[in-house]
């Protein structure tokens, strides 16, 4: 039970970091409104999007490396008043620019979240709930988005970013009596706070049973420690690049089968069609969707395991997809009346958001917690982040450009393509690591290209 207290605290910031993401989806009309009381071009309306990413960029480049240093909790601590300070300035600011600035300071909260976090989460879980609550970090981002997309239409943009202010405040009065890793008290030598921690986080168990499981810690964080970690170890044996390549591959299927851009352009595309519903309510389907399937696939993680489910949410993907971008060509490029066809969009983008959900999704989480030893898991972290925000940076602002050079449906089809592309890389390289300790993974990943795992590596070393 306090295990997933302390990960429902740790959430608050995650949501925090959805509503961010979601807060321009339900202005989008009145901000391309030419008669609206700020109305901005397709081009402003991409940059207010993109620039979020461009802070999330920036971020993971240190955020690892410090977390290793500093402590997980205090990087995700400071998060909450960065959060507050932003968004209190752009709800009462009326310069363009200050509010670029915020959303690149935001973005770059959003990038500490996304790299910290699962971090956190995968260290202070025990081996039997980690995909569990690793996994729900994806339903609580969902919820933050959902708060956004079903407050937003009914309210001013004022109301809306002053209500966005309950979960960082939240976060803050509530996190600040979190424990810290009790892997980061280890890798300090501080082993009295370890096991404090770890008490903490295992109620209902005995000081014999906690001090079991710290001395497992301790054993596998000193093979893990022996040499300090550089960026270059992250990539320096064949496990290693194989741990690297692995979690790329599912962070690579997300962001390119367009997620970020089909949920800040979501209102956009169901204007689009002639669906009977209006955009605003199928956005607020699309969120719930999210949220709810996040939900449940966190738990689904830990029975049907992480390998099938991957596979399975990308070709799911792929042809949902692939649907959606026939439907627009037909639309933009043919004569052929698609009136009776306009619930295509909305029901196959359900469809997606499902099968991204229960795979895609929680799965990318979970491996970026379970794949790397302790002295290069904060590094690996930057890494992915990093890759991640780059990729979603490209696919939000190309968005508007294909459109405007091609059409919709073109960049409906990239997205499919990838996914494609994205299922045989999972089938080739992907592993199950569903129930093991973190060491076990390790003795997986080095099983699988033929050589010592990348905790033994280090050990060989001292």
């Amino acid at each position: 039970f306090r295990e997933y207290l302390a990960a429902a605290v740790v959430l608050l910031v995650v949501i925090t970091s959805g509503s961010c993401f979601g807060w321009v989806t339900p202005l989008l009309p009145r901000l391309l409104d030419p008669l609206s009381d700020f109305p901005m071009t397709p081009s402003e309306v991409s940059w207010m999007i993109a620039v979020l990413e461009i802070g999330n960029v920036l971020s993971p480049l240190f955020a690892g490396v410090l977390a290793d240093v500093l402590g997980r909790k205090f990087f995700i601590f400071i998060n909450g008043p960065i959060f507050i300070i932003t968004w209190i300035t752009i709800a009462y600011t009326h310069s363009m620019v200050i509010v670029y600035v915020c959303r690149i300071v935001q973005g770059a909260a959003f990038g500490l979240v996304f790299t910290v976090v699962p971090l956190y989460l995968g260290e202070i879980a025990s081996a039997d709930v980690r995909g569990t609550v690793t996994g729900v970090f994806q339903t609580a981002f969902y919820g933050g988005m959902l708060f956004e997309y079903v407050i937003g239409p009914f309210v001013k943009a004022f109301t809306l970013t002053m209500l966005s202010l309950i979960f960082p405040v939240m976060f803050v009065l509530c996190f600040i009596w979190a424990p810290e890793s009790p892997y980061y008290f280890i890798v300090k030598e501080k082993y009295d706070r370890a096991e404090e921690s770890l008490k903490r986080l295992r109620g209902g168990v005995t000081d014999e049973e906690v001090k079991e499981e710290l001395e497992t810690m301790k054993k596998n964080v000193k093979e893990e420690m022996c040499n300090k970690a550089s960026w270059m170890d992250v990539i320096g044996s064949a496990s290693a690049r194989r741990a690297l390549l692995i979690v790329n591959i599912a962070g690579g299927v997300k962001v390119f089968s367009g997620i970020p851009a089909i949920l800040s352009y979501a209102t956009q595309l169901f204007s689009y069609s002639d669906f009977v519903i209006s955009a605003d309510t199928t956005t607020m389907i699309m969120g719930g969707t999210l949220f709810v399937s996040t939900f449940f696939s966190s738990v689904l993680t830990d029975i049907a395991g992480r390998r099938p489910l991957l596979l399975i949410s990308s070709i799911g993907c792929a042809l949902s997809l692939f649907i959606i971008s026939v439907y627009l060509y037909v639309k933009d490029k043919t004569s052929y009346d698609v009136a009776h066809l306009g619930w295509i969009p909305p029901v196959f983008i359900m469809a997606y958001c499902l099968l991204l959900s229960f795979g895609i999704e929680p799965v990318s989480m979970i491996y970026r917690s379970e794949m790397f030893p302790a002295n290069t898991r904060g590094i690996a972290a930057s890494i992915n982040s990093l890759n991640f925000s780059i990729g979603a940076f490209l696919t939000i602002k190309f968005y508007q450009v294909f459109d405007d050079l091609v059409g919709l449906y073109f960049i409906y089809f990239l997205f499919s393509m990838s996914c494609v592309v994205g299922s045989v890389l999972i089938y080739i390289y992907a592993i199950e690591t569903k129930g093991k300790t973190l060491a076990e993974v390790q003795e997986q990943i080095a099983r699988s290209v033929g050589g010592p795992s990348q905790s033994n590596i280090e050990l060989t070393k001292c």
